[in-house]
């Protein structure tokens, strides 16, 4: 597993195990086979493919967009999450500014 245990300015593209433990200025982009353990700051925006994996423990102050990967949060996301596609969880303790899921049905108002 690849660790980033100083801090980062750009894009960062998560192809393979990526453990992310310090502050990132720029933006997470999570591919097909990729993981991403992230437990420090991303001032960023977060966008995760179909097929990859990301575990949310740190904060986000950015928005996070799920494209069709399996996405954990346990921490805090000072922006908004949205589910396109893939699994979306959101544990009780995590703070989420705003949620939109975008495979919920619709409901008609009548």
């Amino acid at each position: 597993m690849r660790t980033i245990s100083e801090r980062a300015r750009g894009e960062i593209i998560v192809r393979e195990d990526m453990h992310i433990q310090s502050i990132v200025n720029g933006n997470v982009h999570v591919c097909a086979g990729g993981t991403l353990l992230h437990q420090g700051m991303i001032i960023g925006n977060v966008l995760l493919e179909s097929g990859s994996e990301a575990n949310i423990f740190g904060f986000v102050k950015g928005d996070v967009v799920n494209n069709g990967g399996k996405l954990t949060i346990f921490g805090t996301v000072n922006g908004t999450v949205r589910t396109e596609a893939g699994t979306t969880r959101i544990d009780k303790e995590a703070f989420i500014k705003e949620i939109i899921d975008l495979q919920a049905p619709m409901k008609a108002h009548v």
